[in-house]
């Protein structure tokens, strides 16, 4: 009985200092943070505004007064660039949100249930995986009209089975380790045990899936906006300033459109090495 009463918790995690993602990691994090941080202080920050036009300087290269040029209607580009960061990371963001909380709910919930609901559970999830993200988005737009709100509740959804189904697998090996079964056997609500110790020790793997799916919520989202079914001009969004500066480059003005293809480019790379070091990491913790 002395070990029935003894109080189950979740397992110990020693994490080096740094994180245990290294130095090159912690660098990505940090400049990650830089993005972030001139996005929220893009008013601070910005030379122009994004929506003023200059009709003297339209389609003008890289100046001292514009740093990366104007686009078709005169606009700075870099002012454009720093004001975009806010929706096309904020998009993202809620997206990995919904779908990180819905697929781990999923997950936990059939692993810890089991029977039927299991059953139903992955038949639901094979559904959802067999419908392309981007076809979803749209969809999504044909009924309930552009912008960026439509888009992203659709992803959510086509994003949650690639949670689950990750995280099920973690899940599913916690549930039947003794810490577990120690919480059952002393009387703990299945309520008390899932959230207090099942999920934090699958907690890494959920940070890894989560940093992952930002890069291709992030590439979708900028997907619908060019394609003019997400964020609508003149508001400054990285996908929407792609497609504003696509006629520019026939008139060897390619600025407008590289430079937001490089930065959606850029943190795409930075946040999917950053998930593969959260992933190493959760590798050796198991």
């Amino acid at each position: 009985m002395s070990s029935l009463a003894a109080r189950p918790t979740a397992r110990r995690l020693r994490f080096p200092k740094n994180g245990g993602l290294g130095w090159s990691g912690t660098a990505l994090v940090m400049v990650l943070g830089l993005v972030v941080l001139v996005a929220i202080l893009a008013p601070l920050v910005s030379p122009y505004s994004p929506t003023a036009t200059d009709v003297l300087n339209v389609s003008e290269g890289p100046s001292p007064s514009h740093l990366l040029g104007t686009d078709t209607l005169g606009r700075d580009i870099l002012s454009r660039l720093i004001y975009g960061a806010r929706l096309s990371l904020l998009g993202p963001l809620i997206v990995v949100v919904l779908s990180t909380i819905g697929g781990t709910a999923l997950s936990v919930s059939s692993v810890w249930i089991g029977g039927w609901y299991s059953v139903l559970v992955g038949r639901v999830l094979d559904l959802l995986f067999s419908v392309p993200s981007l076809l979803v988005a749209i969809l999504a737009v044909a009924f309930f009209g552009a912008g960026l709100t439509a888009p992203v509740i659709a992803l959510s959804l086509a994003y949650t089975p690639y949670a689950a189904r990750i995280i099920q697998s973690v899940a599913a090996r916690e549930r039947n380790l003794p810490y577990i079964e120690s919480g059952e056997l002393i009387g703990f609500s299945g309520w008390s045990i899932c959230l207090k110790h099942l999920i934090p020790n699958v907690m890494s793997m959920i940070r890894s899936q989560a940093t992952i799916s930002f890069g291709s919520a992030l590439l979708d989202l900028a997907a619908v906006s060019f394609l003019g079914l997400g964020v609508q001009p003149p508001t400054a969004e990285w996908g929407l300033m792609v497609s504003e500066g696509e006629p520019a480059l026939l008139d060897g003005q390619p600025s407008a459109a590289l430079s937001p293809t490089l930065t959606i480019l850029a943190v795409v790379i930075m946040v999917n090495l950053l998930g593969d070091r959260f992933d190493k990491r959760s590798r050796r913790l198991r």
